[in-house]
C-alpha cells in the first residue's frame, strides 16, 4: 500500500505550524423511554450469525475497505508519527460541516478546527515565543490564548484543506489506497477483530466484520515511522466555530 502522501502532508502540517504563520452527538441519549410497554409474550428472535469477511480475497477486502470509509459519514482519526527526532500526533474527529481536534508537535499541542472554509488554530505561547522571537511578547498580546482565523483557500495553508475536512481527507486517503495488497493475518485492536492487508509502505488493518478501517502502519523501516487509527464511525460531534471574541483573523494581522 502506498502511504507515502499521507507521511507527506504530515511532515507539511509539521513545517506550517511550526514555521508558517507570516462531546457527545448533542442529543444526550441513546433509547430513551417513551413510557410504552413491550409485550412479554413476542418470540425472541434468532440473531443473525455474525458476518466473517476473511474468506474473501485481498483485492475484494481493498475494494470492500475503500467503499466502507468512503461511505461513513463521519469518523475519527488519531495519528502518531516520528522523524529524526521530530514527533507529531493528530487527533482529530471528521463532522459533516468540518473537523475538530488537536494536534501536537514535539509536545506543543496546539487546538485546530476546520468549518466551512475556515481553519482555526490556537497554540501555547510556547509556540509563538519560538515563532516570533525578539518580537514574541508583541505578538503574544494579540494572539495568547486566542484563536487564529485563516482560511483553506490560503496558499500557505492550502493543505490543510486535504486533513481539514471529512471529504479531503478521504480523497487524500483512497488516492493511495491498496492497490496491490496482500492478506497479513488477523489480531485484535481495540476489541475489533481485524484482517491485515500488507503492501510495499505498510499494513491497513480492517474490521473483520464491515470492512472498515480500523488502524494503518507503516513499515518499520520507513523513514517517518507512523500509526493511524479510525474509530467513532458515523458517531462524531459537529464542529461549531469559536467566539468571535476569543478569534483573530489573520487577515488583519496582515495589514
Amino acid at each position: 500500500m502506498s502511504t507515502r502522501r499521507i507521511w507527506a502532508l504530515v511532515t507539511v502540517l509539521i513545517a506550517s505550524l511550526v514555521a508558517g504563520c507570516g462531546g457527545d452527538d448533542g442529543d444526550g441519549s441513546s433509547s430513551a423511554s417513551t413510557g410504552t410497554t413491550t409485550s412479554a409474550s413476542a418470540p425472541s428472535a434468532t440473531p443473525p450469525p455474525t458476518p466473517d469477511l476473511s474468506p474473501l480475497s485481498a483485492a475484494e477486502l481493498s475494494k470492500r475497505s475503500r467503499v466502507a470509509l468512503d461511505e461513513a459519514r463521519t469518523f475519527h482519526v488519531s495519528l502518531s508519527a516520528a522523524q529524526k527526532g521530530e514527533s507529531f500526533a493528530l487527533d482529530v474527529s471528521y463532522g459533516t460541516t468540518g473537523s475538530h481536534g488537536t494536534m501536537t508537535v514535539n509536545g506543543a499541542k496546539v487546538d485546530i478546527l476546520t468549518i466551512d472554509k475556515a481553519f482555526y488554530m490556537r497554540a501555547p505561547d510556547t509556540i509563538w515565543r519560538k515563532q516570533f522571537g525578539a518580537e514574541a511578547d508583541q505578538a503574544l498580546a494579540i494572539l495568547s490564548g486566542k484563536w487564529l482565523k485563516l482560511t483553506t483557500t490560503d496558499k500557505e495553508f492550502a493543505e490543510y484543506s486535504e486533513f481539514g475536512t471529512r471529504d479531503g481527507f478521504v480523497r487524500s486517503m483512497l488516492a493511495d489506497w491498496v492497490t496491490n495488497p496482500r492478506k497479513a493475518g488477523q489480531k485484535t485492536i481495540s476489541g475489533i477483530q481485524c484482517l491485515g492487508l500488507a503492501g510495499s509502505d505498510g499494513t491497513l488493518w480492517i474490521n473483520k466484520v464491515d470492512a472498515r478501517p480500523v488502524q494503518l502502519e507503516t513499515r518499520r523501516s520507513a523513514s517517518i515511522r507512523g500509526r493511524m487509527t479510525f474509530s467513532d464511525y458515523n458517531t462524531v460531534t459537529e464542529p461549531k466555530a469559536p467566539p468571535k471574541s476569543t478569534t483573530i483573523d489573520i487577515t488583519k494581522l496582515r495589514g
